[in-house]
């Protein structure tokens, strides 16, 4: 019973009252340098059978660490306990190059599960020119090289999203990506009237009107190498100027609400039941703050998400679903990106966890704070390995395995039984 501005003074750093086996205290919230969790130990479902063997440390402390490069060393120097990996490079180049990593006092682990992956890529505005045009936004996706990108920077480590339901029964059957094609790009290009390039190399249309210079604002330093191949890719196959921008999070993210972007790089996560009106109603095309950033408008693709609410046949859920995703590929409103149905950490390893490392439907850190555990036995075999300078495992790699990639979830529908191993 309070107005907004009074919440937001009072409750910014209080945790609302829950009913779940962790608490934040008010002595756990350090400023900028951290938050803590404690375990309840009057926790209501602490004698659940369903609950057994969840939940098992008493205190989860995470750290406020801004700079993304002094995260990892702070892993690496023992600082931290577990690390997610994010990029592909560090992955399969730079880790096995650690100490820690090759005496296997840290473990890495990449984990397949059935998470249900987001789509993401370049987000058209499709409210102004030049993406109002679907023969443009087909141009783009055309001249968007994933393949490079692949080669040069990700080591092939992830796969391109071809739906808007990417890994999903839900996608579209049948479904292909569209792939760098600049021949086809030109071809689209020219049947707005982008005929020709003039003396400076820009793409004009026969009375000389240039092609619009496009802009991608950015607030990830990480993400110039991506945006770089991009904008030299449009300049040279096909005379299109692209200007990129840094700018603040918080500045970028009231832009975009407000549709003052033409082009951005945007990600969606995704749930286990999807429910795409709030993002492609077209209800929501002319609402400020709402997830239609496109301003997408189709009315098969309203009478689909409307019927959709209310039908509750598995069978005739997924006929809906499949149609939607060929509707909205059909439109382009993004040029799709790349995902990967897994996620990639390293720990110290002092753990232990379920054989399969996480549920069926599981992600880091989640499912690591709910069933994991610390192992004793593990942790003075770790100190007394760094003491020692010894290698924890005997194999070369360094690792207890010699391939740290678990796709167990793949191929099986129940978790693995007692003293099954992969």
């Amino acid at each position: 019973r309070m107005d907004g501005e009074t919440y937001i003074n009072e409750w910014n750093w209080k945790l609302p009252p829950g009913s779940g086996p962790y608490e934040l205290r008010a002595e756990d919230i350090k400023k900028g340098r951290s938050i803590a969790l404690n375990r309840r130990t009057n926790y209501w479902r602490i004698k659940d059978p369903a609950l057994r063997g969840m939940y098992n440390f008493d205190k989860i402390q995470f750290a406020v660490i801004r700079d993304a490069e002094l995260m990892y060393q702070k892993m690496l120097a023992g600082e931290l306990d577990l690390y997610i990996i994010s990029r592909a490079q560090r992955w399969v180049d730079e880790l096995d190059q650690a100490k820690s990593v090759q005496k296997g006092w840290i473990q890495k682990r990449k984990v397949y599960t059935m998470n249900p992956n987001g789509y993401g890529g370049y987000c058209f505005n499709m409210r102004q020119e030049p993406f109002d045009s679907l023969n443009v936004r087909k141009a783009f996706t055309h001249l968007f090289n994933r393949e490079k990108l692949f080669e040069k920077f990700f080591f092939y480590q992830y796969e391109y999203i071809d739906s808007y339901f990417p890994g999903q029964d839900w996608a579209r059957p049948d479904r292909k990506p569209l792939m760098f094609d600049p021949v086809k790009a030109r071809e689209y290009l020219a049947k707005d009237g982008w005929i020709k390039r003039d003396k400076k190399g820009y793409l004009v249309k026969e009375d000389g009107t240039k092609f619009p210079t496009l802009t991608v604002e950015m607030p990830w330093p990480s993400f110039q190498r991506i945006h770089a191949v991009v904008k030299e890719d449009l300049w040279q196959e096909a005379g299109i100027k692209m200007e990129i921008k840094q700018i603040e999070y918080g500045a970028l993210l009231k832009k975009v609400w407000e549709w003052k972007y033409q082009l951005v790089w945007w990600n969606w996560s995704a749930s286990l039941w999807p429910d795409f009106e709030f993002q492609f109603h077209s209800k929501n095309a002319n609402k400020k703050q709402s997830n239609n950033l496109n301003g997408f408008v189709d009315k098969e693709a309203d009478e689909i998400m409307e019927k959709y609410k209310t039908e509750y046949d598995p069978v005739k859920r997924k006929k809906m679903l499949n149609r939607l995703d060929e509707i909205l590929f059909e439109a382009h409103p993004y040029a799709l990106g790349w995902y990967g149905p897994y996620f990639r950490i390293i720990y110290w390893d002092k753990f232990g966890h379920p054989a399969e490392y996480s549920s069926r439907y599981g992600d880091a850190p989640g499912d690591i704070i709910t069933y994991w555990w610390f192992d004793n036995t593990k942790l003075a075999q770790l100190e007394n390995n760094k003491s020692a300078n010894a290698q924890s495992y005997s194999t070369d790699y360094g690792s207890q395995y010699d391939n740290p990639e678990f796709d167990y979830w793949l191929f099986n529908e129940e978790p693995m039984r007692m003293g099954e191993q992969q």
